[in-house]
Order: structure tokens, then sequence, then C-alpha cells
């Protein structure tokens, strides 16, 4: 199960070679969402954004919902960097977070964003199940 999307990847990643022009079209909207974004933060933003569109899930369920993860991977696939922090529990016990994206070489307000958000909602807890 670990090793599902590394699977799905690897056959996403040959469809490239099927269509080069969708490739390349594609490639070059994600660039201008990427230097639109860049923009948009400047020097001094932060975009405070979910890491998933729900609660964490049990174990092995994300597999029934393999699209949960486009939250976390936009940021990847755009080169921004990211950090991801805990926010406590649901009504359920389950984790939630929210991830902070800031421009490239913006990483300290990313990590200064979490030392606060973490201090203020008292950061990673374990799970209730």
């Amino acid at each position: 199960a670990e090793y599902m999307g590394a699977l799905a990847l690897a056959v996403l990643e040959g469809l490239g070679d099927i269509a080069p022009a969708r490739r390349d079209a594609l490639v070059a909207r994600c660039a201008a969402l990427r230097d639109e974004l860049i923009a948009d933060l400047g020097s001094d933003g932060v975009l405070v954004f979910p890491s998933l569109p729900t609660t964490a899930r049990k174990h092995t369920a994300p597999l029934l919902h393999p699209l949960d993860f486009a939250y976390m991977a936009v940021f990847n696939a755009l080169a921004l960097p990211s950090t991801q922090i805990p926010m406590g529990l649901d009504e359920h016990g389950l984790p939630v977070g929210v991830q902070i994206v800031c421009a490239p070489g913006q990483d300290h307000l990313g990590i200064a964003c979490a030392i606060e958000l973490e201090r203020e909602f008292g950061g990673w807890c374990p799970p209730f199940l």
C-alpha cells in the first residue's frame, strides 16, 4: 500500500511522452501560476492553506481518496516552500493541520509562522482513537 502513490506517479510521468504538446502547455501554465503566486506573496507574505480537504484519515483510508494529497502536492509541484503545522485534534480525535506557503528564499517566514501557530494552538498531540 505504501508504494501505490509512487507506482501511480511513475505511470503518470510516462504519459508525458505520449502527448508532449499537452505536457508543454501544462508546464507553461504551472510556471505562470508559480510566477503569479510568487508576485502575490512578495518578500513578506505567507499563504495559510489546509493540508488536506478533511482531517487525517485512518491508516489505509487514503487509498480510497487518492486525490486528497493535491492540497500539498500543488505547492510541491510549484516548488514553493511549505511548512506543515499540526493544529490539534478534531472532535473524533484525528489530527488537523495547516500549511504555510511562502515565496522561494523566504522559508524563515513559514518557520516563524509555524512557531507562533504551534505556540498558540499547542502543536502536535497524540490522536485518540
